[in-house]
Formats: C-alpha cells, structure tokens, sequence
C-alpha cells in the first residue's frame, strides 16, 4: 500500500506542494494518455484504423504529454486546464465523427470526460465553461447528424460496429470507475487528512459537535483539575541556541507532554512559548481527575529530569482543581479553551511553584489518597488572591 501511494504521489504530485484538483487534474492527464497509448492496437480492426491511430498519437504526445508536463513538472495548473476544456471535448467530437457519431462507441467517452473536468477544476468560473465546451461538442455532434450526415465516417460492416460499440462502451466504463475510484480516494485522503488536524486540535467530542452543528456551545464543569507547566531557564538556554535547535528541542518535550497527558486522561489545551496547559475532567468527565492531573505532572518532572537535566532547564508545575468553563471561541483559527478562576488559581500554583516541584492547590489536595506523600508550604501569597494554602506532591503515581 505504501509502495502504491508512493507512485501515485510521483504521478499525481505530493499533497504539499500541489491542491487536491490539481493532483487530480495531475493524476488524469497520465491516465488518459496511459488509456491512449495502450488503446492503440485496438484501432487495428477498425477500416479506418490508420486514421484513428494517428489522430489518437498525436493528441497523446502533442497535447497530453506537454499539458502534463506544464501541470506536473512546472506545476501550472490553470493553463493547461484551459487547453484541457477545449481540446478534450474536441477531440472527442472529432474521434465521434470518423467513428459512426452516435451508432459507434466513441461518443460514450463524454460521459468520463465530463466528469473529469468537473472535478479538477481549478476554480469555479473556468469549471463553467468546461461544461458549455462539452455540451456544445455534443450538440455539434448531434446536428452534425442532423444537417450533414455525410460527414460521418460510417462503419463499413455491421461486424464492425458489433464489435468496437461494445469495446468503447466497456473501455468508457472501465475509465469512468477509475476515475471515481481515484476521486473517491482522493477526498477520502483529503478528508482523512483534515479530520486527524481537527482531532489534534480539538477534543473528539468537539469535533463532532462542530461538524454536525457547524458549532461547540460553551459548557460549565463542576469539577476538573487544570494544569500548568513552564520550563525555567529556557530562556537562558534559548539565547545560545538557532531558531531550529529551539523549536526542535521545544517540541521534543511537548510530543512528549502530549502523550503523558493522554495516556492519563488529560486533555491538551494550549502551548505558549515554553510554558504548556493541560486540563482533566473536560470535555468528558473523569471520575479521578486530580489524580491523574498530579500523576501526569509528577511524570513530566520525571522525564524532564531524564532527558533535560544536563541542559540547564527544568520544569516546574502548578496544579489546582475547581469548576471551569470550557468552549470554542472565534470564528476564523478557531481555539477550545477553559476560563474560570480555577484556571486562574491555577496558573498562580504554577508561578509559585519551583524548579522540579509540583505544586497543588488545598483543594486539589483533598481529593488525593494516601498513596501520595506532601510536603506543606503552608499560606503562600499569590497576586490578587492573598494568602493560599500550598502542598509539594514529594511521591505517589497511581497508575492511569
């Protein structure tokens, strides 16, 4: 499968550098050709076989080979398509006319011509006139058979036609599946591809929300746990470190923040310079929500402790339970958050919090068993709330 994807990747071009209709007007082009090319040998029984075979060469490598190159290597899109929407139709009313207009079977290739233009339309006014280029080619055809029949290059046998209206007909069948199946393909990738960025952003059940209500109402909680973490000394480290070095190392921790936090139930919500925001009970309710909160912290300290400690940064933690708000606020980058004054407590457990430590809250405290061991700070000042009592968490990681 992977090997699949790779050459349809190397045909039809990578997701990065070209849109999905281009891609598909990318990935059409070589298959049309491909179609023309091996359809070659099949003129051969026709009395008219010369003449096909040579219209049909030279539209495969004068016309699908340069637009292909202009759509695929020098990434245009818009100009080649414009060549697509006259010379296909065209071609197909001319192919119609030496091979009997609508008693033989080239007429049938409308049908997947039509629907290729439609979906590798660049933009929505070139895709209107793709589809009057293509009625009208099919209405020339029909007064062509009106007023000037003999214009039409007829079968010579009726063994003739039995045998090429069948070809063409299952040969337009064949290529019209394809297509869809790689228009389905496509958009299922596309889908798929936008579906995992919304679910990286967004809790589950706010994407579902979103996609069926086009809206997330916000909701209160009354009971969840918010943490907050802050690396000290990164500032210090950052100044001797390159742009790329900082993000690379910024990163390394946060992947690594994100899947402690998930795998104790906590949902991620932000990330602010060096400092990271998690929440537990929200969106979904969590029976144990403090301590997880103070089992993912306790693990973060851990790992920064492993992986950072020769680096000249820590970690410090500040963790306090309460109820919140949560929502998606914004109409353009959309972002889910919490507010509340137990975020604010919160964010006042971190800031009194020291390097290596987990700082808790009184009420975060009392939510906790015996299987966690405190150290009491006692009444801390905090800005804008006075005197708070504060506890160290010194051990204890119930399992998640």
């Amino acid at each position: 499968m992977q090997r699949l994807q790779g050459w349809i990747q190397i045909i039809s071009g990578h997701p990065a550098e070209f849109k999905l209709e281009h891609r598909l007007f990318n990935g059409i082009l070589f298959l049309i050709a491909l179609a023309n090319i091996l359809g070659l040998p099949f003129q051969l029984i026709l009395t008219n076989a010369a003449l096909l075979i040579q219209m049909q060469a030279l539209g495969t490598f004068a016309l699908m080979g340069p637009m292909y190159y202009m759509s695929r290597v020098r990434k245009m899109h818009k100009l080649p398509y414009a060549i697509a929407t006259f010379v296909s139709p065209v071609t197909m009313l001319l192919n119609a006319v030496v091979n009997a207009g609508t008693m033989g079977g080239a007429h049938y290739y409308f049908i997947p011509v039509t629907v290729i233009l439609m979906a590798a339309a660049p933009a929505g006014g070139i895709r209107i006139l793709a589809a009057v280029t293509t009625i009208s080619c099919v209405a020339i055809l029909v007064w062509i058979e009106k007023a000037n029949p003999e214009w039409i290059v007829p079968y010579t046998t009726v063994q003739e036609r039995m045998l090429d209206v069948p070809l063409n007909l299952l040969g337009a069948m064949l290529f019209s599946g394809v297509v869809v199946l790689v228009l389905l393909r496509s958009y299922t990738e596309e889908r798929n591809r936008s579906d995992r960025l919304l679910h990286s952003i967004f809790p589950d059940e706010v994407v579902s929300e979103l996609a069926h209500n086009g809206k997330s109402e916000p909701r209160e909680y009354g009971s969840a746990s918010v943490l907050f973490a802050d690396m000290v000394g990164f500032t210090q480290v950052a100044s001797t470190l390159s742009a790329a070095e900082l993000v690379q190392r910024l990163d390394g921790c946060f992947t690594a923040f994100d899947a402690i936090v998930a795998r104790h139930g906590l949902e991620k919500i932000k990330t602010i310079g060096d400092a990271y925001m998690a929440v537990a009970g929200v969106p979904l309710p969590l029976a144990d929500h403090e301590k997880q909160t103070v089992s993912a912290a306790m693990e973060m300290i851990q790992w920064m402790h492993e992986n950072h400690s020769t680096h000249g940064f820590t970690l410090r933690v500040g963790i306090h339970s309460g109820p919140l708000v949560a929502g998606v606020i914004g109409k353009q980058k959309l972002a889910y958050d919490v507010w509340g004054d137990t975020v604010n407590t919160a964010s006042r457990m971190e800031s009194a919090s020291l390097p290596g430590r987990v700082n808790i809250s009184e009420a975060t405290k009392r939510a906790l068993d015996q299987s966690f061991q405190f150290e009491e700070r006692g009444s801390v000042e905090v800005r804008g709330k006075g005197q708070l009592p504060m506890y160290f968490v010194n051990s204890g990681q119930p399992s998640a």
